[in-house]
């Protein structure tokens, strides 16, 4: 399937785990795709980010902000 990162052609909970490779540097705002994530993956699903791009400590420290706040949205709270 090709397609745009948010939104994804998915049914919701329908993943069973989620492999971005290389992708979060790329997203000028990554919140819209990690809600996408966390929406079409199951309760429990791993998920896999990577990056080549470790340098910035900041960056990162948003990433699992955005990735928590959407968990919790998926999740109901």
């Amino acid at each position: 399937v090709r397609a745009e990162l948010a939104p994804l052609p998915l049914l919701a909970e329908r993943c069973e785990g989620a492999l971005a490779l290389d992708v979060m540097e790329h997203l000028v705002e990554p919140a819209p795709f990690l809600r996408e994530l966390a929406r079409v993956l199951r309760p429990g699903a791993p998920l896999v980010l990577s990056t080549d791009n470790a340098r910035s400590p900041s960056r990162w420290r948003g990433l699992r902000r955005a990735l928590h706040a959407a968990r919790r949205r998926s999740a109901g709270q």
